[in-house]
């Protein structure tokens, strides 16, 4: 063999490069870890070599399994989709087979630029070694060096080598990606306990992790009128936080693809193994990548989600079952001996569910001491016992609904919580009600003028970002605008050791109420936007010297040598009740969009002058569709009552919450 061939991959460069994607990082080692157990390796190891920084390098991936034939190596990785494991269910030492179409290898791509398999392997009477090279930049050429045999005997196998490495890769850190590659490859390293896969110095163990395995026969299932298929599932519930999935496997349980599990256990760290022949066939035919596009794949996908719902409701009551016996092991239940009458048969039932809840929710309730959960139980108890209003409202609502809408919120329930729901409600209604609590106080007349600016409406807008848009987030509040740079500067993880004060052109130093930031969708990680926020009281309007004032703090931050093309565009509002004629002319250019008074040569900095109205008016379109979804109306008393709930001690006496009879006697 001529030395150091380059061959081109029989297949369009885009669709190669299709190939190099992967969901995870993880998913792309476990590629190259399949084709080592197709390779029939007994001992797989993947090792990081580290920098300074701890920043992975190079990922190697080494096996001893029998290696890259050199005959077969010119179309293995010359003809994409032409792998000789395409129609062998079976590897060399009968074992499953898991790759089929020889795309494989080109996962590794999604880890670094520069991919070369060292491999040794028999080769007629002999052995011999080769190395194969792809880079990324010509990711559509194999080299494939000269092959030389072995003089002395030496095991065969091959060494994945990855250079070039792209990002950080947090997730291919130890303990998360040995968890991660424990649900992968659960059930083949159940099926082949000889083989051993080692990841970053530690074995990957899955038997070690597993708290309960069930299987379950799924039976006969009809995935098209009257075509029949065999299935099972194997359920694994882990000692870890696992990322659910559903793994769609042969009947010899190897993962060929995966599918999200889309059922509601919140009690339970799982992962399903779906497992039929027909997965096998579709995998094949290139079918797993569909998904749930092919209708026999969702028929059956859907068969197991429906027995898995009913496998985990079994779990829960057996689950609420155990620890009811512990409670009344430990002397903390609140009933005794057996139900007197059939309320009361009825009421413990409720404590089981409403207990159990409680349990699971709760972080380290279990380890909570003795007395403290006996006088949480009673109060459960006595809330179930009286009735009180709020439940029997809630009762109530759900039983006067509709079958549909119960169906609908059954249906909800499966995938997410009651809680969430009634969550994501409320932070609707709040955010409606402190839109109208604040127009009460910049709008009428008495509290427009006992309003003070930094005192009292600063304090609650810290607090209530969201009103200037969802993507930003507070990052400096009332500080010095050489912190607010410093602090720039440290997320973009640059030293700032400069003391010195950013100041404006009149010597003074520049301070702000608010700072908002957000990442920019750009090339480069650092690319950043922040808005800072000047607010006026209501009373104060927005005039020539507050732009003046404005202009000032941008025109400091443009200026700025240690900010100048630091890929970061910033933008500065003034906002109040209204602005005067003046300073109206300055924020109605003929070249720039209404509000724009100032913009640097560069258009990275930018000043804008906003009224209230406007402001408010934005915010309530962005809530409008959630409002009319919601049938919620916010009134001027809803709203009021908010901001006393919420902020009483930042609003001015006249607005305060008044004290109630009791409190006033106490």
């Amino acid at each position: 063999m001529a030395k150091d061939q380059l061959l081109a991959v029989s297949a369009k460069r885009d669709h190669i490069e299709h190939q190099t994607k992967a969901r995870t990082p993880i998913h792309a080692v476990a590629e190259l870890v399949w084709n080592a157990f197709d390779a029939d390796a007994t001992k797989v190891e993947v090792s990081l070599e580290r920098n300074k920084l701890d920043a992975i390098e190079r990922i190697e991936v080494e096996d001893n399994g029998t290696g890259i034939d050199p005959i077969l190596a010119h179309d293995a990785f010359q003809s994409l989709g032409g792998s000789w494991k395409r129609n062998s269910p079976r590897t060399r030492g009968n074992r499953s087979m898991h790759g089929k179409m020889g795309k494989g290898r080109f996962k590794a791509f999604a880890l670094g630029k520069q991919v070369v398999w060292d491999t040794v392997t028999r080769h007629g009477e002999g052995i011999v070694r080769f190395p194969i090279k792809i880079t990324a930049a010509t990711i559509d050429k194999v080299s494939i060096g000269d092959f030389s045999p072995l003089k002395q005997h030496r095991p065969t196998g091959t060494l994945t080598r990855i250079e070039g490495i792209e990002g950080d890769l947090l997730s291919l850190q130890r303990d998360k990606a040995v968890d991660d590659l424990a649900r992968i490859f659960a059930l083949y390293l159940a099926e082949y306990p000889n083989v051993r896969l080692i990841y970053d110095g530690q074995r990957v163990d899955p038997s070690a992790a597993i708290v309960r395995q069930d299987e379950i026969n799924l039976g006969k299932v009809e995935v098209t009128p009257s075509v029949f298929v065999g299935a099972k599932l194997t359920v694994i519930e882990w000692r870890f936080d696992a990322d659910r999935a559903l793994y769609l496997c042969d009947s010899q349980g190897v993962a060929l693809g995966d599918t999200t599990v889309s059922i509601h256990a919140p009690d339970f760290n799982f992962t399903a193994y779906l497992k039929s022949d027909l997965i096998r066939e579709l995998d094949k035919d290139g079918w797993l990548v569909a998904d749930e596009l092919h209708p026999q794949l969702s028929n059956l996908i859907a068969a197991a989600r429906t027995r898995l719902k009913d496998h985990f409701r079994i779990r829960r009551a057996e689950l609420a079952q155990t620890l009811v016996q512990g409670w009344k092991d430990d002397k903390i239940y609140p009933f005794q001996g057996e139900p007197k009458s059939p309320v009361e048969k009825v009421e413990r039932q409720v404590f089981d569910v409403l207990a159990a809840n409680l349990s699971s929710s709760l972080p380290n309730f279990e380890e909570t001491p003795t007395p403290t959960k006996k006088m949480a139980f009673s109060l459960v108890r006595h809330a179930i016992g009286e009735s009180p209003e709020s439940l029997q409202k809630i009762l109530q609502e759900v039983l006067n609904l509709t079958p549909e809408k119960q169906n609908d919120l059954a249906d909800l329930l499966e995938r997410t919580t009651l809680t969430a729901i009634i969550n994501a409600a409320k932070e609707v209604g709040d955010r409606l009600n402190f839109l109208k609590g604040l127009e009460h106080i910049l709008f009428e007349p008495v509290a427009k003028k006992l309003t003070k600016e930094r005192s009292q409406l600063h304090r609650m807008l810290a607090n209530e970002t969201w009103l200037f848009g969802e993507e930003y987030h507070l990052t400096a509040d009332d500080e010095s605008l050489r912190t607010v740079l410093s602090r720039h500067r440290h997320l973009l993880g640059r030293e700032d050791d400069d003391s010195e004060p950013v100041l404006r052109e009149d010597g003074s130093v520049a301070i702000v109420d608010l700072m908002l930031s957000r990442m920019l969708t750009r090339t480069r990680a650092e690319d950043r936007e922040h808005l800072v926020v000047e607010l006026k009281r209501p009373a104060q309007l927005i005039n020539s010297a507050i732009l003046q004032q404005l202009r000032s703090y941008a025109t400091a931050v443009s200026k700025d040598d240690r900010f100048r093309g630091a890929g970061v565009r910033w933008s500065f509002w003034v906002i109040a009740d209204d602005i005067t004629d003046d300073a109206e002319e300055e924020c109605n250019q003929r070249d720039r969009e209404p509000g724009n008074f100032f913009q640097s040569k560069d258009g990275h900095v930018m000043g804008w002058a906003k009224r209230w109205s406007q402001v408010l008016r934005d915010a309530e379109a962005r809530l409008r569709f959630f409002r009319e979804r919601l049938d919620y109306a916010a009134t001027n008393e809803s709203g009021l009552a908010h901001l006393q709930k919420t902020y009483d001690k930042y609003l001015p006496p006249p607005l305060k919450a008044q004290p109630t009879s009791a409190s006033a006697k106490s």
